[in-house]
């Protein structure tokens, strides 16, 4: 939050309300709390990012007002001789297009990332864990068990296509999401019907549960209830159908129609430390801050380090890893 303050702030006046605001924040902290202060600190820079378009505009406006005679006369003669160049004018038309929906998408982007509030209780202590970096699963649970400015961490594995064998009906295929029930429980997640994981349901031999994504479960079950009683045979394992997760769930990718749990199998380190693409995230403990996981994250590398039986990283290989 204080990068995208000090990028829309004016660069003259820039350091100093940094300054100023950080000033405010340990004021805040000290007063409500760390997470009370972050909760001041998240309005105050949502109310600088909005106010940001509009100001700019008007400065702008001030300046070029004088200027719209002249402008309307460029205007004119620009029109005149891009209906003389009609390809020319067509290229233009298709590179305005193609700028203007990137500009869309970069919105739509930053509207989801770090204006709109995340859909989950208590999602101030949300923290993404080596955020834009991935992690084994060996990693993870020596996390879990060494972390303490954390009380809960799980992974996720993006979609991996698999095959529906459906009762006759034919083969369809399907994305589907490996996660930790940690992961689930991070996030505060409630299904709309059924449960989520159990913990012992990532050892080996125990993960034949799924979840389903709730509009594959409107579009392929008609929202039916009774789907907790179902199996879907997944490359040929069936697997009992325990829940339905909530409308909007798109973690951590939108591409997922099912979820499964991870295997937590350290016999089979090709898999438990070969991987190393799993999102992290976890719960911060009452009190803890994204630096002190930070920190945190730092001390226990070293462990992780070691206990790679695949191969040893470089001394100090997370320590550009980000906490956010």
């Amino acid at each position: 939050w204080r990068g995208l303050l000090g990028f829309v702030l004016p660069r003259r006046d820039r350091h100093m309300l940094l300054d100023e605001m950080d000033r405010m924040y340990a004021a805040r902290a000290d007063a409500d709390g760390e997470r009370g202060a972050r909760r001041w600190y998240r309005s105050e820079v949502l109310h600088f990012v909005r106010r940001f378009p509009l100001d700019r505009a008007m400065a702008i406006g001030r300046q070029v007002g004088v200027e719209i005679g002249d402008g309307s006369r460029l205007a004119r003669r620009t029109i005149r001789g891009l209906l003389r160049a009609p390809g020319f004018a067509a290229v233009a038309v298709v590179t305005l297009g193609l700028g203007t929906g990137a500009g869309a998408v970069m919105v739509g982007l930053a509207d989801r990332a770090l204006l709109r509030e995340l859909p989950f209780p208590e999602a101030d202590g949300l923290v993404a864990i080596m955020d834009g970096w991935g992690a084994s699963l060996g990693a993870i649970e020596i996390l879990k068990r060494e972390m303490t400015t954390v009380e809960t961490v799980g992974g996720a594995q993006d979609a991996a296509g698999m095959t529906w064998e459906r009762d006759g009906f034919g083969a369809e295929r399907v994305s589907v999401a490996s996660v930790s029930p940690e992961y689930l429980a991070a996030l505060g997640v409630v299904p709309v019907t059924g449960r989520t994981f159990h913990p012992d349901e990532s050892r080996p031999g125990q993960g034949h549960v799924v979840l389903l994504g709730h509009d594959f479960w409107q579009r392929h079950f008609g929202g039916d209830a009774d789907v907790l009683s179902r199996q879907l045979v997944l490359d040929g394992d069936s697997h009992a159908v325990v829940g339905v997760l909530p409308l909007g769930f798109d973690m951590p990718t939108s591409r997922n129609d099912v979820w499964r749990p991870v295997v937590m199998d350290a016999a089979k380190p090709g898999l438990h430390w070969g991987a190393g693409n799993h999102t992290v995230l976890g719960r911060m403990a009452p009190n803890a801050t994204p630096e002190l996981v930070r920190q945190e994250l730092l001390r226990v590398q070293e462990e992780v380090r070691t206990a790679n039986p695949l191969w040893t990283p470089n001394p100090g290989f997370w320590n550009e890893a980000r906490v956010t």
